[in-house]
């Protein structure tokens, strides 16, 4: 898994690796918006996603913390069939509606994080945490011949910076070794899900949970790392899967509601 940079147009959105995040405040899920395809050239493998936004009742203008929840599940029944993870990358693009505010929030840097325990990169970087998540992976055993090894692996995410870019970075508890992805300037933001299948070509199964969101004060003032508007009454998500098949796009609409 690793994070990449993708300038986007058109409907906002970010760019994560398999993963999920923390949020300060407690926001309750509203509709969300999916996609889902069965590859051609790998029989048997499904891949789908979930995004969703909350909370759905929103501002007509400015914007109001939320948070954004990303679920994803890869799934073939023979290890063989392919030497690499049928699944190669998920774009989610995030209607331009929703912005991210870093304004006085730490940043962490990626040799903070490299081989450290989830204990000691939370203590590095506490105040730059924007996220926590848990990545599942099952596969063939490599000690017991017909055994299957089954694996819950921590994630987190900071604020940080990428190659002098600004960034969010993932921390992996199985690799220990942070990856990063730089946000393009303004409204055009994709979150980018490379590699969900993890670096084991044996994948059988792969999962993860992905939450964002984060608020905290600053000289006074409280901020949101994800602030969300309703001015048009729904929230697009744009989801492509890119499989060994090619690949295989998706926008949904989740529904807003409009507050004073």
């Amino acid at each position: 898994m690793a994070f990449d940079r993708e300038t986007g147009t058109g409907h906002a959105g970010l760019i994560l690796g398999v993963a999920a995040v923390l949020a300060t405040g407690v926001f309750g899920l509203g509709g969300g918006s999916s996609a889902q395809a069965t590859t051609v050239s790998t029989p048997g493998f499904n891949a789908s996603v979930t995004a969703t936004v909350a909370p759905t009742r929103l501002p007509a203008a400015g914007g109001a913390p939320v948070r954004l929840t990303i679920k994803g599940t890869g799934t073939r029944p023979d290890p063989t069939a392919l030497s690499a993870y049928p699944l190669h990358l998920i774009d989610l693009k995030l209607d331009r509606q929703i912005t991210v505010d870093t304004t006085g929030l730490p940043t962490c840097t990626p040799s903070a994080l490299k081989f450290v325990t989830p204990a000691v990169a939370r203590r590095k970087c506490g105040g730059a945490l924007i996220g926590t998540g848990e990545a599942d992976l099952t596969m063939p055993s490599v000690v017991e011949e017909g055994a299957i090894f089954s694996g819950h692996f921590d994630l987190l995410f900071f604020n940080g910076k990428h190659k002098g870019r600004p960034a969010v970075l993932m921390y992996r508890s199985y690799t220990r070794i942070p990856g990063g992805i730089a946000w393009p300037i303004g409204n055009g933001r994709r979150l980018r899900i490379k590699d969900t299948g993890g670096e084991d070509s044996r994948t059988l199964t792969s999962s993860f949970d992905i939450r964002i969101g984060k608020t905290w004060r600053f000289k006074g003032q409280r901020h949101s790392f994800l602030n969300a508007r309703c001015a048009t009454g729904a929230i697009r998500t744009g989801i492509t899967l890119t499989m060994d098949s090619g690949q295989v796009s998706k926008t949904t609409q989740q529904q807003c509601v409009k507050r004073r």
